[in-house]
């Protein structure tokens, strides 16, 4: 009896000693994986790398001043802007701070690029019509399009986006088209957005906003969920709005507004209503009639 149990330890103790070996081994391979994902991160070939795949991704050639991986594997960068963000006739986008959050569970299913969140501050974007009137770049996907109706801006900018105009020379050339990678949640603090003629002429802006896009899971659907607050709010008709918050849930083309506070006119219309605009308010703005009503 006595020797049986000294074979059991005995076969128990090297079992055990098996799993302590087995989990040094896989810590010892992670730290090393790690140290080594620090070091990369810290040269300009992998600097090189985050450009070309943040130029694929928005449709615009980036440049990135500083990139470097955070202790908690979060991807920093500094300085991200687009080629010719200083024109106005271009489309751009600018951020002096990106931080992106990897889904790990899903690069190791062998998912490349996938993302779980994006933070950016600092964040600037200058929409521009193409040929057929699309606003460009299209990065805030469906976000984007229903920002562009809520703010009232025409879906055809008359006079604009002809055929020699910057936005259709990129897309013509294949640029400009955003193709980002699906994220759980996107935050933007400090940003502004311009929408503009082919000309370069400011049709309405956007000043000190912050958004929060997120995916709702709910029984049988995926929602998303819109948080927009803005501090100023300059229409295509001209008026002036400050201190402007929207909540949405939306589907598809339903949404559901979950809070509006209109905000403070400074200034009332001073242009006639653009001959493009809808006679009637469609989308997100009927939502938000409704809602008022």
């Amino acid at each position: 009896m006595s020797h049986r149990k000294k074979r059991e330890e005995s076969k128990r103790g090297r079992i055990a000693d098996s799993y302590f070996r087995l989990s040094l081994t896989v810590l010892i391979i992670f730290a090393v994986l790690y140290v080594a994902a620090q070091l990369i991160a810290r040269t300009d070939g992998f600097l090189y790398l985050i450009e070309d795949r943040l130029s694929e991704s928005l449709g615009l050639d980036i440049t990135v001043e500083e990139a470097q991986l955070s202790p908690a594997l979060v991807l920093q960068l500094k300085g991200v802007s687009s080629k010719d963000s200083e024109k106005k006739t271009a489309p751009s986008v600018t951020a002096e701070m990106l931080n992106a959050n990897f889904d790990f569970s899903r690069i190791f299913l062998g998912r490349e690029f996938a993302l779980d969140s994006l933070s950016l501050s600092g964040f600037a974007l200058s929409l521009v019509p193409n040929g057929r009137g699309q606003w460009l770049p299209e990065i805030l996907g469906k976000a984007g399009e229903r920002l562009t109706e809520w703010v009232g801006v025409p879906d055809q900018v008359q006079g604009g986006g002809g055929e020699d105009s910057a936005a259709s020379r990129e897309e013509e050339s294949g640029r400009a088209q955003a193709k980002v990678p699906p994220v759980t949640r996107v935050t933007i603090q400090d940003g502004k957005v311009r929408w503009r003629t082919a000309e370069g002429a400011t049709l309405a802006a956007m000043d000190g906003f912050e958004l929060v896009i997120s995916s709702v899971s709910l029984p049988r659907r995926q929602m998303m969920h819109y948080d927009l607050s803005i501090k100023t709010l300059q229409k295509p008709r001209g008026e002036l709005l400050e201190q402007v918050r929207v909540e949405l849930l939306s589907e598809g083309e339903s949404h559901i507004v979950m809070g509006y506070d209109p905000g403070r006119l400074t200034r009332p219309v001073v242009r006639p209503e653009p001959q493009s605009a809808p006679d009637e308010p469609v989308g997100i703005q009927e939502a938000l009639r409704e809602a008022i009503e």
